[in-house]
């Protein structure tokens, strides 16, 4: 905020304008909330960084008796954070509630929180994307977040995080999703990056059956998915340390007449749970140059027996 400030004294130097911004970790949070309470400013790309209000970081205690009886005692600095490094157990220590956490949590979300704010976001013409990245301690809310904010715009690099800086073998490596989205925030003839787009699933004897659907017209290019069974819950050590094994993608196939992305995937007979999400490319071209951009539809955890 005070770079915007100290940009727009400099009349002799920038005109007041479009402000977009771009980090990750604690540089992607702190714009995310900042976007929030200056109009001024337009654009977050953000990376491994928060993006929703999940039931562990506003200390619900269901959440968090669920968790630990799945994972035993919580000891990493950020897995199940608010919007930074967890705070419960010194605040428990030092005399504090759990409602207490609940009502810090609650009087602060709203201000910090991109998805409490979607429609006003919206309302102002942002543009938003996200890197969260599959297997990271900040972002360590996939499954929530995918299926209460859909239409929140993500990519997901399978198997990145922070510290993991390989990735899947099937990873995308020519993604220049930031480039891209910059030239088409700044400038009125650079074609849209796809929005989200809707899946939809279900078993069929033994397979699962995904379709993926764009808007007519987005112009999407590829479909390929990722899927993984009995991923360890949100916020667990579990999440962080279970990768999505490498024989675990295809790519998908077009079906002309439904207007969607297609796959079917085996099932483990042995498998209570199988997240599956699908990336899809557009190629953005300005000025002579090409940038391949990616979307990922919703993460999506469907169960295969009762919880």
């Amino acid at each position: 905020m005070r770079a915007v400030t100290a940009a727009h004294s400099e009349t002799g130097h920038f005109e007041i304008g479009k402000v977009a911004m771009s980090g990750g970790s604690k540089n992607g949070a702190t714009p995310s909330m900042a976007i929030l309470h200056d109009q001024r400013m337009t654009a977050v790309h953000a990376s491994v960084s928060p993006i929703w209000d999940s039931p562990l970081r506003l200390c619900d205690r269901k959440a968090w008796d669920e968790l630990e009886a799945t994972a035993g005692p919580m000891k990493h600095f950020f897995l199940g954070g608010h919007f930074g490094p967890i705070f419960n157990r010194e605040a428990l220590a030092a005399g504090r509630t759990w409602k207490d956490l609940q009502t810090f949590a609650h009087d602060t979300s709203d201000g910090v929180f991109v998805s409490r704010n979607i429609d006003a976001l919206r309302a102002r013409d942002v543009d938003l994307l996200f890197h969260p990245g599959t297997h990271d301690f900040v972002a360590f809310d996939l499954a929530w977040g995918g299926e209460h904010h859909p239409t929140l715009p993500i990519y997901l690099g399978a198997n990145t995080g922070h510290g993991k800086k390989e990735g899947h073998p099937g990873k995308e490596r020519d993604e220049a999703n930031k480039a891209a989205f910059l030239l088409e925030h700044f400038f009125d003839e650079v074609e849209p990056l796809l929005e989200a787009p809707a899946i939809d699933h279900r078993v069929v004897d033994k397979e699962l059956k995904v379709s993926v659907r764009f808007k007519p017209g987005s112009g999407e290019e590829s479909g390929r998915i990722w899927w993984i069974y009995d991923r360890p819950p949100d916020g667990s050590p579990g999440y962080l340390t279970q990768l999505i094994p490498d024989e675990n993608w295809a790519d998908m196939v077009f079906d002309a007449a439904s207007k969607t992305w297609r796959a079917s995937i085996e099932l483990d007979a042995k498998a209570t749970h199988i997240d599956v999400f699908s990336n899809h490319r557009k190629t953005i071209r300005h000025q002579g140059k090409s940038y391949p951009t990616y979307i990922s539809s919703p993460y999506t955890r469907v169960w295969l027996s009762a919880k």
